[in-house]
């Protein structure tokens, strides 16, 4: 059984860490892509052009539609391929009755991998967000006297940056017992990883909404900070999906208010190094069993019923 995972552009390498997963777990599975990526990941999706792309899924048995993108269904439709769609991010959240009414009389599943996408409409939804190399991203625990929060958005706009910039100020003029490192430059995948492993505390977004529409879920940054031990500061608006999907409650100190942002900046500032230790073991630990490649590959083994 021959799985294919295909779309545009892998956007966060979702696409490509999500078939790794599957061939952690022994599913022949290739990915690939039409656009090369900007942050120049070692490792990714191999990138072709749309014509080579129609010859892989003839000889695929289950193509993996990657981020709603509806080029390949025809395809699929054509040669009369098992069909699971992923829905991951702003084209869905934007056009979700649009692309529903185009994925669901054919596909098998949904995939949705954010939790404000739950209840949209999508054809038997599945919640599965994405998996992490928990061998390449190794916890890296750091000592000082002072506890040290980071923010690197990949966009400003979608993080919150400016909010986070304004709280982390406001609890700042308040309590001197901190540094904070934020940085808006741009820069390759390897070292916005070294960035982040040089914090205690990575504050990955403040943005509850999105072009007036529910957001506030966290991403693939905030699961690789995790994997590198770093307690995670995020916004949650959706735990009751991520419990029923997963079974449990994330371990990220969630900040769905500026008011709860502020507080746990504050709270872990005055955090002692052992209950800080702890908090960044539970954080690993949580990423090893849910999301590590083997966990969401099994996830999704039993989604493709092979």
């Amino acid at each position: 059984m021959k799985v294919l995972n295909c779309c545009n552009n892998d956007w966060a390498n979702f696409s490509h860490d999500n078939a790794n997963a599957l061939r952690s777990v022994g599913i022949d599975c290739e990915d690939i892509k039409e656009r090369p990526h900007s942050f120049e990941y070692k490792t990714h999706s191999l990138t072709i052009p749309f014509a080579k792309i129609v010859e892989k899924i003839k000889q695929a048995d289950i193509v993996q539609i990657m981020h709603s993108d509806v080029a390949y269904l025809e395809v699929c439709k054509a040669y009369n391929k098992r069909v699971i769609v992923y829905h991951t991010g702003t084209n869905y959240r934007k056009g979700y009755k649009e692309l529903n009414s185009v994925f669901n009389p054919y596909v098998e599943h949904s995939v949705i991998a954010l939790g404000e996408f739950s209840g949209l409409g999508a054809k038997n939804e599945v919640y599965v967000v994405g998996a992490i190399d928990t061998d390449k991203l190794k916890p890296n625990i750091i000592n000082s006297d002072f506890t040290r929060f980071a923010h690197y958005p990949s966009c400003e706009k979608t993080k919150g940056t400016d909010t986070i910039e304004r709280v982390v100020n406001w609890a700042h003029e308040k309590n001197r017992n901190f540094y904070f490192n934020m940085s808006v430059q741009k820069v390759d995948y390897d070292f916005q990883l070294e960035r982040i492993k040089k914090c205690d505390a990575y504050i990955e977004l403040f943005a509850p909404e999105q072009d007036g529409k529910p957001y506030g879920s966290w991403g693939i940054t905030a699961l690789e900070a995790a994997a590198m031990g770093k307690i995670v500061i995020t916004n949650h608006t959706t735990e009751q999906v991520y419990k029923n999907a997963y079974g449990i409650k994330t371990p990220f100190f969630v900040s769905n208010t500026e008011k709860e942002l502020f507080d746990n900046i504050e709270k872990l500032s005055f955090m002692n190094r052992a209950e800080l230790l702890k908090h960044k073991q539970n954080t690993r630990n949580w990423v090893l069993k849910n999301h590590s490649y083997q966990a969401t590959g099994e996830k999704i083994k039993k989604l493709l019923c092979l």
